[in-house]
């Protein structure tokens, strides 16, 4: 913009006028000199009104800041967009998007600005990105919020001076907030060793494999059995227990009853619970329990039997008329409780 001085059209017409006049005589010419740098001094105070006005200097605008998708899991890539707006009356260069995670262990991340579109100019805009990788302590914490500074180096000035850049104090910052979905669950599969017996005081030992089968990590893992003779230990290495992890706990051994045998199997069932992460800001969820597992059976080989031996008192006689007694000793040869013993007498002739 010219800032030279104009002499306002009224004044150059009076000047003309008396300049003209005073020409004419021999003394006038330098009074006309005179007048002339008096008129002009006059005319430098008179500045437009578009000259006078102060610079708004330099500024940015963090005018969006967003993320996607929406829905995730450990392990989805999230793609951050911040888009910067120059606010100010002069150009930015070097534009930076520092991204923050709150309650988190995550490092910052800083977006990347395309060079190409900088200096960004007055009002003109541009787009950052980063893309983030979810972890498992985020889902666990229940929320991913992170904050967004954007900032810029403004020109130096005519003397050189390279000024700070504009950034916290003169930018904006804004934040996302993504609530996570947190679904625990457990599963539980039974198994047993050996898995038939064929008589009371056997052995037998079983095994528990806990499946995290839901999003988040789970601790405090316990088994509960119905068979209540049972008492299963789950081991605190290995918990917490990530999602698609295992944990095995075992119980036993237990020794089988005549009653086990009897009843021809031994079955019972489990279930499995454990405590779900609290969620950053809430407080702690109530403990998550699995289904019923497979019953882990236990078959018996039944097999019932029964001896007898007979014997007489006295073992001889001479006449008709002895009297003789019978015994009969039965004996369980089976491995399986008998009961109503009936005994017939044959007679052979």
């Amino acid at each position: 913009m010219n800032h030279a001085p104009k002499i306002p059209s009224v004044l150059s017409g009076f000047f003309q006028s008396v300049e003209s006049r005073l020409a004419r005589l021999s003394w006038g010419r330098g009074v006309a000199g005179a007048l002339a740098v008096l008129v002009v001094a006059a005319a430098m105070v008179v500045v437009p009104a578009t000259d006078r006005a102060t610079a708004a200097g330099p500024g940015l605008t963090l005018q969006s800041y967003g993320v996607a998708p929406l829905s995730f899991q450990a392990g989805t890539t999230l793609s951050y967009t911040a888009t910067v707006r120059n606010s100010g009356d002069v150009a930015l260069s070097d534009i930076r998007v520092q991204q923050t995670f709150t309650g988190s262990t995550a490092s910052p991340l800083s977006l990347t600005c395309p060079a190409a579109q900088q200096p960004l100019q007055p009002t003109s805009t541009l787009s950052c990105t980063a893309d983030y990788t979810v972890t498992q302590a985020d889902v666990d914490n229940g929320r991913i919020v992170s904050t967004a500074l954007a900032s810029g180096q403004p020109p130096a000035s005519a003397g050189g001076v390279v000024p700070a850049r504009t950034e916290a104090a003169q930018g904006l910052s804004a934040t996302s907030t993504l609530a996570v979905t947190q679904a625990p669950a457990l599963s539980v599969v039974k198994s047993v060793t050996p898995s038939s017996v064929t008589r009371a005081g056997e052995r037998v030992s079983y095994s528990y494999v806990v499946t995290n089968t839901g999003n988040v990590t789970m601790s405090d893992i316990r088994v509960t059995d119905d068979l209540a003779a049972l008492s299963v230990a789950c081991p605190t290495v290995g918990q917490p227990v990530a999602p698609g992890r295992t944990l095995v706990c075992t119980a036993g051994p237990y020794t089988t009853t005549q009653a086990d045998i009897d009843r021809g199997r031994i079955e019972s069932r489990a279930v499995a619970s454990g405590q779900g992460p609290t969620p950053a800001g809430g407080t702690a969820p109530a403990r998550t329990s699995s289904a019923a597992s497979s019953s882990g059976v236990v078959t018996v080989a039944q097999t019932p039997g029964l001896s007898v031996v007979k014997s007489a008192t006295p073992s001889a006689v001479t006449r008709a008329g002895d009297r003789v007694s019978y015994s009969y000793a039965v004996t369980n040869t089976g491995n399986v409780a008998m009961s109503a013993i009936r005994v017939w007498m044959i007679w052979q002739v």
